[in-house]
């Protein structure tokens, strides 16, 4: 996946289902991208590590 892009319904957990930017026309871009961690600014201008 490429750095600045637009993400919808997040899993946070494997098999667990969506859990992040669930809500209509909400997105979250993704910003830096490691081995299993990736950086997310949300809606708000929140920013995550996941």
């Amino acid at each position: 996946m490429s750095l600045d892009t637009a993400i919808h319904n997040i899993e946070i957990i494997f098999e667990k289902g969506g859990q992040l930017v669930r809500v209509a026309r909400a997105i979250a871009k993704l910003i830096i991208k490691e081995k299993k961690l990736a950086t997310l600014k949300l809606l708000f201008r929140e920013i995550r590590l996941i």
